[in-house]
């Protein structure tokens, strides 16, 4: 790579790189549970089908190959947006070449996957290959990390696909079972460099996709704690009726999925209608919130994630009473989810409430989706990211006034949230 730093700053790329590693080594830790987990998962269910694992590992067929690429590439979104941090900003004012920070954030991303690296290599054990086998597919594999982490800077959009497909091409051909193949793998991940030019100044703004924090789900589920066992108890009314219709009733396998779809779809309206509700009056939106560094439809998206966690009970129970009714309940359950998001966030003083607007509106999708299960289910589906829009733009109209204290409840103020 040359020298790091232009000359009168000695050691800024060493903190740099020190930064980038450090990065790395967090977010190997997150991905270092699931991947415990499916692994003892693997011990417990299919330890006599490892060897079988290992077999296709040591040949290396194409499709093999392409699959162990498409599984280190499915875990690059989750690493990008923690090692892209600091391009909009603070990155661009340090004295080191915008090239030696793109190839020292690639790295970052290769050695953010690692975990995944370490379980395909334990599958790969299981095969039990030669030395010489396991020394080359360690090389090959290594190779193949750095190809797919070519993704990883912000490029301009033609350098992006061209880097990006000849970093998957290379981390293709470095899984060959033929050593001599590393040395071409080489040579693609050199094009690769070579292409990728000097990375983009990426403009910093809220993150529109982000994971929900424990905190945001903690503050929630203490507004609407009251509610909580009346709507799991009053969402079970209409189980225990479909229950009894499918019992006393001799039915075909479509009439068994409308009583199922209705049965399921009612419950979640019903829960997903008092939780809305109960957020509306003890949680109500807080128009200040929008000054801080999140979007509002992330909001929106906190509390639809939280809706749909309350509707899990419901998908259960469907499952239970007819399985092939569980796809368009579950549709149901993120239409009324990001609509009961979106109800909460209705005009003070509305005639129906965040209730009677969920009943009325999913009623009449589950009775569609109960009578036209493939329809109704795309068609739900459809509605689910207009929901959260529609939801976020409701927030956005609420005008900022003074705060009164006196017009929120304590047990779910919106104030926390910045406390």
């Amino acid at each position: 790579m040359g020298r790091l730093s232009p000359p009168g700053a000695p050691g800024t790329s060493l903190a740099l790189l020190r930064y980038h590693w450090s990065s790395s080594v967090r977010l190997s830790w997150r991905l270092l549970t699931p991947i415990l987990v499916l692994v003892s998962c693997l011990l417990l269910v299919q330890a006599d089908q490892l060897p079988s694992y290992g077999d296709r590992l040591v040949e290396r067929s194409w499709s093999v190959r392409i699959l162990l690429v498409l599984v280190l590439a499915a875990a690059v979104p989750v690493v990008t947006p923690r090692l892209r941090r600091g391009y909009g900003g603070w990155m661009n004012q340090l004295p080191v070449r915008q090239v030696v920070q793109r190839r020292l954030q690639t790295l970052a991303g290769a050695l953010a996957l690692l975990p995944i690296a370490a379980l395909i290599l334990f599958l790969f054990a299981a095969g039990q290959p030669t030395l010489g086998e396991f020394g080359v597919f360690i090389v090959g594999l290594l190779l193949a990390l750095v190809g797919v982490g070519q993704r990883i800077p912000p490029l301009a959009p033609g350098r992006e696909l061209v880097t990006t497909l000849v970093g998957w091409g290379s981390a293709v051909v470095a899984l060959t079972p033929d050593g001599t193949a590393l040395a071409v793998a080489a040579l693609l991940l050199l094009i690769a460099d070579r292409s990728a030019g000097v990375p983009i100044t990426m403009r910093s703004r809220a993150p529109r996709w982000s994971l929900p924090r424990l905190s945001d789900w903690a503050r929630t589920t203490r507004a609407a704690a009251p509610s909580l066992s009346g709507a799991l108890a009053v969402g079970g009314f209409p189980l225990l009726a479909g229950f009894a219709f499918l019992t006393n009733n001799d039915l075909e396998i479509t009439g068994r999925q409308l009583g199922s779809v209705l049965a399921g779809g009612f419950s979640v309206a019903v829960v997903v209608a008092t939780l809305a509700e109960a957020l509306r009056r003890y949680r109500p939106p807080w128009p200040w919130l929008r000054s801080l560094p999140v979007s509002s439809y992330r909001r929106v998206a906190v509390d639809a994630a939280w809706l749909l966690l309350w509707c899990l009970p419901t998908l259960v129970v469907s499952y239970r009473l007819e399985r092939v009714a569980v796809v368009p309940v579950a549709a149901l359950a993120l239409a009324a989810s990001a609509f009961g998001a979106m109800a909460v966030r209705c005009r003070p003083g509305q005639f129906f409430g965040s209730s009677g607007e969920v009943l009325l509106w999913n009623g009449l999708l589950t009775a569609f989706s109960a009578l036209l299960p493939g329809p109704g289910t795309l068609f739900a589906l459809l509605l689910t990211p207009l929901f959260l829009a529609a939801g976020a733009a409701r927030e956005r109209r609420f005008a900022v006034g003074i705060w009164r204290p006196s017009q929120h409840h304590s047990v779910g103020d919106s104030l926390d949230v910045v406390s």
